[in-house]
């Protein structure tokens, strides 16, 4: 009976190698980051340079402002503040999601915009 157990074990073990433990060891998972900045220039229709970074914009990015109200790249204007989520990727960042500021937001002022919370935390569990 410990025979077969142990066999059992050992089939288990090797099956298990293979299956991905965490989110990095996945192959569609992409790392993010998120901060704040300021649009230096928006370049339609797929670019938006932020504390003088290029950032691809692209079918799937979000755009919102602080209240969670759905906005486009037409909303984005030079010298706003912004909260970006970004995936890097070896062709250049991309934002996934961007929220409009009314400023910018100190870290004791969080609390009183859900979204950077919200990001924060996924932050937290990503890392």
């Amino acid at each position: 009976m410990i025979y077969i157990l142990h066999i059992i074990f050992v089939i288990l073990l090797f099956s298990a190698q293979g299956m991905p433990v965490h989110a990095q060891e996945n192959e569609h998972y992409k790392p993010e980051k998120s901060y704040q900045g300021v649009i230096n220039h928006v370049d339609p229709p797929g670019y938006v340079f932020i504390n003088e970074n290029k950032i691809r914009l692209d079918e799937d990015t979000e755009i919102k402002n602080y209240k969670g109200k759905e906005l486009s790249i037409k909303d984005l204007k030079t010298g706003e503040w912004v909260y970006v989520v970004e995936e890097e990727d070896s062709i250049s960042p991309t934002a996934t999601r961007i929220y409009i500021l009314p400023k910018r937001i100190k870290k004791s002022e969080w609390k009183k915009y859900p979204f950077i919370v919200k990001e924060e935390e996924r932050g937290l569990e990503r890392d």
